[in-house]
């Protein structure tokens, strides 16, 4: 029985500004491009790239970096010349002796046959789309700095951190952050990307159930990229469009409650508000949705905004006593602050 031969793969560790947004794994073509894996394995293993910096972001491009003077290096003649660019993701060598690579976000066809083509990213597509998402100038050059900060050998089972998502895949969640760089689900199938969103949504429940809150909020944007992304036509599939409509709906009412637990109060305010200005949303999901913008008010200390959706929420549920729980104390909260105002300026006319 033949084996197929596993790759080697590596690791860079990424930094926007000061804040670390993870790890990027890059399997190396050791069989078509042999001296330039074995070229930029030696450089990881010698800490080469710690500290280097991307000196160039362009949105639907590439990423690319800028190896510092007394750095550069030959890099080994052109190979794999073959190597398809028709998918993003793709690793290659910059042409000169720089010693400097990039990493693709878009297909890049009328690249094919100029450079060498030496991996591709496996993990941490997510970490790529937010270094290319920096603001740059017109020629790229990030306003950021978009850094490396470690980097290895890496192998399978070693951990792939990320700051801003959640590679949790509890609930079946298999999924890439956006869709468009996902190879699981059939992007011609709105029940194919249903099923993915489902199992997204399943994995963000479970991970608030267990008090991973920032865990469900990441959970529940990544599943509202895939609804949003792929919502149907009403008119060629009416049945698939509400479905994806009450998906998104349910989507939103995630979102408010994880941001408001998260006391990000903005976050909160945006995402009820578009249920509450929905149409058809039912009674107990708009009550749901005013009484979480009337609790992020509050925390905005917007108190006369917060009893007037809590008096909203009431109407809705006459009964719900967490509702006339929360009205009652703003209204008390309101009322000390008022009688504090009338006392503090009381005495300037004495």
């Amino acid at each position: 029985m033949k084996v197929e031969a596993v790759n080697p793969s590596v690791f860079l560790d990424i930094k926007i500004g000061a804040r670390d947004v993870g790890r990027v794994v890059i399997e190396l073509y050791e069989q078509q491009a042999p001296l330039t894996s074995s070229w930029f394995q030696s450089r990881i293993n010698q800490h080469v790239f710690d500290g280097v910096k991307f000196g160039r972001a362009i949105k639907n491009f590439m990423v690319q970096t800028a190896v510092e003077e007394g750095q550069e290096a030959e890099v080994p003649a052109l190979e794999n010349l073959g190597g398809s660019l028709d998918t993003p993701f793709q690793v290659c060598t910059v042409n000169d002796a720089s010693g400097n690579f990039f990493i693709t976000t878009f297909p890049q066809p009328h690249l094919q046959g100029q450079q060498t083509v030496f991996g591709q990213v496996t993990h941490g597509k997510f970490v790529v789309r937010q270094m290319e998402q920096v603001k740059a100038s017109s020629s790229g050059v990030p306003e950021e700095t978009i850094q490396i900060t470690n980097t290895g050998i890496w192998t399978e089972g070693m951990d792939v951190p990320v700051t801003d998502a959640s590679y949790d895949t509890r609930g079946g969640d298999i999924y890439e952050e956006y869709p468009d760089d996902d190879t699981h689900i059939d992007k011609e199938s709105s029940e194919s990307v249903y099923d993915a969103a489902c199992a997204i949504k399943e994995s963000g429940t479970l991970l608030y159930k267990a008090g991973d809150v920032q865990s469900a909020f990441f959970k529940y944007r990544k599943c509202l990229r895939y609804v949003m992304e792929f919502i149907p036509d009403i008119d060629q599939e009416p049945e698939w469009y509400k479905k994806y409509s009450d998906l998104k709906i349910k989507l939103y009412l995630n979102l408010s409650l994880t941001a408001m637990h998260l006391k990000n109060w903005q976050k909160t305010i945006d995402y009820a508000t578009y249920i509450i200005e929905s149409a058809g949303v039912e009674k107990q999901t708009q009550a749901k949705a005013y009484f979480r913008r009337g609790k992020a008010l509050v925390g905005s200390k917007k108190y006369d905004e917060a009893i007037s959706d809590l008096k909203e929420a009431q109407k809705l549920v006459p009964d719900d006593k967490a509702i006339a729980s929360e009205l009652a104390s703003t209204e008390e909260i309101l009322q000390q602050r008022k009688a504090h105002e009338k006392a503090k300026y009381a005495k300037f006319f004495k």
